[in-house]
């Protein structure tokens, strides 16, 4: 496996409504490096609703990272033709998020609301983009906005969602797991795959990896968000089964140079539990080498992992997690940072 390779991706620029090419880039995985260029040929401008099932799929355990990158493209060409629907806002907002830009997602999601008015999409995405910037209030205030609109259990779910993510609390669990039961959000697969991960992370971090996995149950992984299958793996090795994560996702994966950070530090974490194997293990040094080159802010917190969990260096772990911390701000973040700090003061004093 190569540490450095490159991938071809088209920029387009739309001009109302009408898409001309502009040229052929190749570039560096997520870098904006431009090492060669030539002529390319036209892509008609897709729809929103394309657009979006592109990125569910490109945020898949076997999406692509070319596809995302086209998609981030795409989208910014189509917004700046100024000839595009309101939602497409929400879903740069979404994109930005997506890329760890938290700043830049809620400056969009103010445009989208200055304009559009407060809609339940945009406050949901606010209140989960409010909370990576460390705005609890802000976060907070954004969920119980969305009362008596749509879904009568959305705000109470997102309020609950936002507290437990600062302050894990049981009494918190013990009313989504009502909510779950009574409130109707399980006839729809969307709400409930989403409380599902909620009280899966919660049971998670309340030391309930078993009840964690329970909510996780029959999940298909070629269908989900990246983030589940992420939950679902930590879940796993929590209850020391780390053959089960190796044996549940390495036969789905399609191309293991394609995997994401987060799953592929996840399923070398749990090569080095079972020493069972290097396949994941190697391929994760081989991405970390690219990440640190590049000194990768987006990627820094599972960089920080790498050197905590995989190849313990507490320097570099440090080093990631102050600059995983410039970019979020939840108590994950916060949490990964002080183990980076313990780190590094265990090893001073050794």
């Amino acid at each position: 496996m190569k540490i450095f390779f490159c991938t071809l991706v088209a920029t387009f620029v739309v001009w109302a409504g009408e898409t001309s090419a502009v040229r052929a880039d190749i570039f560096y995985p997520d870098d904006r490096t431009v090492i060669a260029s030539w002529e390319a040929g036209p892509e008609e401008k897709p729809e929103l609703s394309s657009l979006k099932k592109s990125l569910d799929e490109a945020r898949s355990l076997n999406g692509s990272g070319l596809a995302l990158r086209r998609i981030i493209r795409l989208t910014n060409a189509i917004i700046s033709s100024g000839n595009f629907e309101p939602e497409m806002l929400l879903f740069k907002a979404r994109l930005q998020q997506h890329q760890h830009a938290f700043i830049d997602a809620a400056s969009t999601i103010r445009q989208y609301t200055e304009k559009y008015g407060k809609t339940p999409s945009a406050q949901l995405l606010q209140a989960t983009i409010a909370i990576n910037l460390g705005k609890s209030d802000e976060a907070e205030a954004a969920c119980r906005s969305l009362a008596g609109t749509g879904e009568p259990a959305l705000s109470a779910i997102c309020l609950l969602d936002i507290r437990s993510q600062q302050s894990p609390d049981l009494d918190d669990y013990k009313k989504l797991e009502q909510l779950h039961q009574y409130s109707g959000v399980a006839t729809s697969a969307t709400l409930d795959g989403w409380l599902r991960e909620i009280l899966a992370s919660l049971a998670l971090e309340l030391n309930r990896p078993e009840e964690a996995s329970a909510w996780l149950d029959n999940v298909d992984f070629n269908q989900v968000p990246l983030s589940r299958v992420a939950l679902w793996a930590d879940i796993q090795l929590a209850l020391d089964q780390p053959d089960r994560v190796l044996n549940t996702l390495s036969p789905i994966i399609n191309d293991p140079d394609n995997v994401d950070d987060a799953i592929m530090l996840r399923l070398a974490q749990a090569e080095k539990l079972s020493k069972n194997g290097t396949l994941w293990t190697e391929a994760m040094a081989q991405r970390v080498a690219m990440r640190a080159w590049r000194d990768d802010g987006v990627h820094a917190a599972q960089l920080a992992r790498y050197y905590l969990d995989i190849q313990p260096d507490p320097l570099k772990a440090l080093k990631y997690a102050r600059l995983n911390w410039e970019h979020g701000k939840t108590r994950a973040d916060k949490i990964l940072l002080e183990r980076a700090v313990d780190s590094q003061i265990e090893s001073e004093e050794k």
